[in-house]
């Protein structure tokens, strides 16, 4: 008698050709996006550690002081913003910068990649 096989030969080495042919591509934040995130995330919080600081010293007026805040927050969600693009989610997940200022950034920082390799061609 014959050798037994789950499959003819031919389904055997077609499926045994597909299973080597299969390619992981690990997950990776664009750079770019990255990038921007990072720099837009840390001066946001500069620029709003830099307007709560003034606040508690009294040294500039209450208008710049406001100013300086809300400048700091609008960077601050910006870099959010790329920070999502980069990991592949959506940018809705920002919104939770209602529930506390570092809130959106722990929350990306804590998810995974959902970008495959970023490639250039």
């Amino acid at each position: 008698m014959g050798k037994w096989t789950l499959a003819p030969e031919g389904i055997a080495d077609t499926l045994r050709k597909a299973k080597s042919d299969y390619v992981i591509t690990p997950y990776r934040m664009n750079p770019r996006y990255k990038k921007k995130a990072v720099i837009e995330i840390l001066l946001g919080l500069l620029l709003f550690v830099a307007a709560l600081f003034l606040a508690i010293k009294d040294l500039v007026p209450v208008w710049l002081r406001l100013i300086l805040f809300l400048v700091g927050i609008v960077i601050y969600i910006r870099g959010c913003l790329a920070l999502a693009q980069a990991k592949g989610y959506s940018s809705a997940i920002v919104l939770t910068v209602v529930l506390g200022v570092l809130f959106p950034a722990v929350v990306l920082i804590a998810l995974p990649d959902k970008n495959r390799q970023y490639r250039r061609y």
